[in-house]
């Protein structure tokens, strides 16, 4: 048996890509022949292969293989994989979950999965639109279990969970609990750790006294977590100055908007740029210590023993409640992630750590970063949490922002026509995360005010993507050197006296055109069309021989086998905004659905043409696709339903 929980709690179980590796070493740990085919499996594979972030790949490789190997006719193999509705999302889910399903038909019927989860619409969409579908299934839906089953349950629970001398608990009080529930497990859990919940320090909590205001509530399961969440934040924090509440706000809208969740250390470093807003700084911290303290029954991570453990709901359904707009605590993310901006830039350029040169104090350049020892240790102590989120995600945080202020405008352009751009390349190079695509993120709206500070750094890390990325002194052994003459980037190494210096042959221009890497081959015939995804991973070709090819852009190799479908030439191929499908255009007169995940064909063919289809584009939104034919119309289509909208343009 193999098992594996999505937890909130622990960081490192929320990512989809330790799933199928995680399973697949728990059974051969438990069977020496599965032992001996894994280390088969993972000795055959090349070592990108074997690097592999993409569960489909992992499911592919290894997890799929290992499985197939021939079991005795007494053993079966069950996996269990717990709260799924927990892991990052519906993106991420889809990343498991329709590999998976394409899949499962060809697991032994030795092999059994069991997979709990929340009835979230994309999971249930995705099972029951599986191709092949699905069979030998059943699904087991906690609703349809006798009420008086779940409410045994609950009051076991409420029992065990208020079993305290000061209570005073009677059974009674057990039963309103529970009939205050309404069979929801997550509404007897949060009633329960906020009545007898300490985590925040604060021993004047007074648990009968919050037991009694739970009880006299009109608060119940039957109107959902929202009211009860209000009356434990009421609790907590019951504001009368607006001050007060719209700190609070800004606290719950970082924790909503931050794209990676953050301890309370790296939470106080971000938004103290923001705090002389609310009071003095010093007293403004306490503060925010102290309300995300009174937090405890809501959120993992706000012991103040633990402060540099993230900060993460204990339930998603709390996050829907800050978004929720009738909410007295209802949070504007749109304006946190202008928040949040200005707070990565603040400290990246003028935090107490900020962007400087060497900043780990590397006293070689002779090692790739990957051969530089203890590399975790070194880049929490001289860069930290605060100041590596802020040049990780900076970027992010101002793609969600409706209305750049100017003094953001000049801030950004002052981080990427000095040497402070030299400096946060430094930090991306080391902590591994890509230069080029931050910068990509930049809205078209923003870069068009600061457009040749941008386009200069997008040619810097484009041209010298390699060196930057293996090494961090390369960045001036082998990149600013060489910098055209003509860049206004080409003063940053004026900065450095000892570096060395170009004496012919220096570039006046950028290359108009760098060939990266080898030629893709495979196609056997001329390529119509091709399209990058939308976070520049894949690449997608269309071709005169009928088929369709995914193409891997680190390893340059195909990804998976040609999609084939088409009786006539591809004519034109475009990835849906969140890069989950594929629309290809042929000269059969139909357009195609192809799900990237698993490689295979949506639904039937579109049709309605009457000659070829010349191009296809997808709304912004992903929600509609057009098409563009040579019988001189244009055709709206429904993705979700595959079906024409309205008449042809």
């Amino acid at each position: 048996m193999a098992y594996y929980r999505f937890e909130t709690a622990k960081q490192g179980q929320l990512n989809p890509s330790n799933l199928f590796t995680t399973i697949a070493l728990q059974l051969a740990a438990q069977d020496d022949g599965l032992e001996a085919r894994l280390v088969e499996l993972v000795t055959s594979a090349t070592p990108l292969e074997c690097k592999s972030q993409d569960p489909a790949e992992q499911l592919r490789l290894f997890l799929l293989p290992l499985l197939q190997q021939t079991l005795n006719d007494w053993c079966q193999v069950t996996i269990i994989i717990d709260a799924l509705d927990e892991s990052c999302g519906v993106g991420e889910r889809n990343k498991i979950l329709k590999p998976l399903a394409s899949l499962a038909a060809l697991l032994p019927p030795a092999v059994h999965i069991l997979l709990t989860t929340r009835p979230e619409s994309d999971v249930q969409d995705i099972l029951e639109a599986s191709s092949p579908p699905l069979e030998f299934t059943s699904q087991l839906f906690m609703s349809n279990l006798p009420d008086h089953a779940t409410n045994q349950d609950i009051c076991a629970y409420v029992k065990h969970m208020l079993q305290q001398p000061s209570l005073k608990l009677r059974q009674e009080h057990i039963t309103l609990l529970s009939e205050k529930a309404h069979l929801s497990f997550q509404w007897a859990s949060t009633a329960c750790r906020y009545i007898v919940d300490r985590s925040d320090g604060n021993q004047a909590v007074h648990p009968p006294k919050r037991l009694r205001n739970i009880l006299s509530n009109s608060v119940d399961g039957q109107t959902s977590l929202f009211t009860l969440y209000t009356t434990v934040l009421d609790a907590q924090f019951g504001y009368s100055k607006s001050e007060d509440l719209k700190l609070l706000r800004l606290l719950l809208g970082v924790l909503v908007a931050a794209r990676k969740p953050t301890s309370l250390t790296a939470m106080l470093e971000l938004l103290h740029v923001h705090f002389s807003q609310y009071g003095k700084a010093e007293d403004v911290k306490e503060d925010v210590t102290i309300n995300i303290g009174l937090l405890s029954s809501l959120l993992i991570g706000t012991r103040l023993t633990s402060v540099s453990t993230p900060l993460l709901p204990l339930h998603a359904s709390f996050f829907d409640f800050l978004q929720d707009s009738r909410s007295l605590y209802s949070v504007d993310v749109g304006q946190t992630h202008s928040v949040l901006t200005e707070s990565c830039l603040a400290v990246m350029l003028h935090g107490q750590r900020r962007l400087q040169f060497n900043i780990c104090n590397l006293s070689t350049s002779f090692l790739p970063n990957s051969s530089i020892p203890e590399l975790a240790s070194l880049i929490q102590d001289k860069i930290g949490e605060a100041l590596t989120y802020a040049c990780q995600f900076w970027t992010s945080h101002l793609a969600a922002v409706q209305d750049v202020p100017t003094s953001t405008l000049e801030t950004i352009r002052t981080l990427l026509s000095t040497i402070q751009f030299s400096h946060w390349l430094e930090v991306m190079s080391i902590t591994g995360a890509s230069p080029l695509q931050s910068l990509s993120s930049i809205p078209g709206p923003v870069t068009s005010n600061i457009a040749a500070e941008v386009a200069e750094a997008v040619r810097f890390t484009s041209y010298y993507a390699i060196p930057i990325a293996q090494s961090t002194p390369h960045i001036y052994l082998s990149a600013l050197p060489f910098i055209p003459t003509s860049s206004a980037l080409h003063s940053l190494y004026s900065h450095f006296m000892k570096m060395m210096h170009v004496s012919s042959g220096q570039m006046h221009l950028w290359p108009m055109l760098r060939h990266y890497g080898q030629h893709l081959t495979g196609h056997t015939k001329s390529v119509q069309s091709v399209a990058f995804s939308p976070d520049g991973a894949l690449l997608v070709s269309g071709s005169h021989d009928e088929s369709i090819r995914l193409w891997d852009i680190q390893t340059q190799s195909a990804k998976g086998e040609p999609l084939t479908g088409h009786t006539g030439f591809v004519t034109s191929v475009a990835f849906s905004p969140d890069g989950a499908i594929l629309a290809s255009g042929s000269g059969d007169q139909s357009i195609r659905l192809w799900d990237v995940q698993t490689q295979s064909a949506k639904g039937e063919p579109l049709t309605g043409h009457t000659q070829y289809v010349r191009s296809v584009a997808f709304s912004p939104n992903g929600a509609v696709l057009a098409s563009g034919s040579h019988d001189k119309s244009i055709r709206l289509w429904d993705v979700q339903t595959q079906s024409a909208k309205g008449e042809p343009l």
